[in-house]
């Protein structure tokens, strides 16, 4: 599964971290940037298409909505061009007016359904994110907690 390998490769960079070379005098070690660049890589190739459409969906999310609007507006403007070719003949102006009411009802639903549908996508594939980001969370600060070194801000937080 994929999600094993992201957190196998999470516990590599923590492994990486573990065995560098203490800098003296400080909290840092010194491990191989490539190396260290080279896994960052591969998490970020690892991850699941999920979280990949995710982030792009979300960057996108207002180009969907404007897209819907632009959608919504299209239907309309085809509403108002059904209802006047309706409405040239005027013994049936009276069921122009209810098909245009009917039309503009259909289009104002079909539009909602397709945000509704948007958001529903939106919100799926983010809670997805959300679960996966905090399994990596889990696995991240367990790598804090077994580091041996004490951080600047835990002074103060006692």
């Amino acid at each position: 599964m994929e999600e094993d390998s992201v957190f196998k490769e999470i516990e590599s960079l923590k492994q990486m971290l573990h065995s560098g070379k203490a800098i003296p005098l400080s909290k840092f070690v010194a491990v191989d940037k490539d190396a260290f660049i080279s896994k960052i890589d591969r998490i970020r190739e690892l991850l699941p298409e999920e979280v990949k459409e995710a982030y792009l969906v979300s960057k996108r999310k207002n180009a969907i909505l404007a897209q819907a609007n632009e959608e919504r507006d299209r239907i309309l403007e085809s509403a108002m061009v059904r209802r006047d070719e309706i409405v040239q003949d005027s013994d049936i102006l009276e069921e122009a007016k209810k098909e245009k009411a009917k039309i503009l009802n259909e289009a104002r639903m079909e539009v909602e359904k397709m945000q509704k549908d948007a958001e529903d996508y939106v919100f799926k594939l983010l809670s997805k994110t959300q679960t996966i980001l905090h399994k990596a969370q889990s696995v991240l600060e367990e790598g804090k907690k077994g580091l041996k070194y004490e951080s600047p801000d835990s002074e103060h937080s006692e």
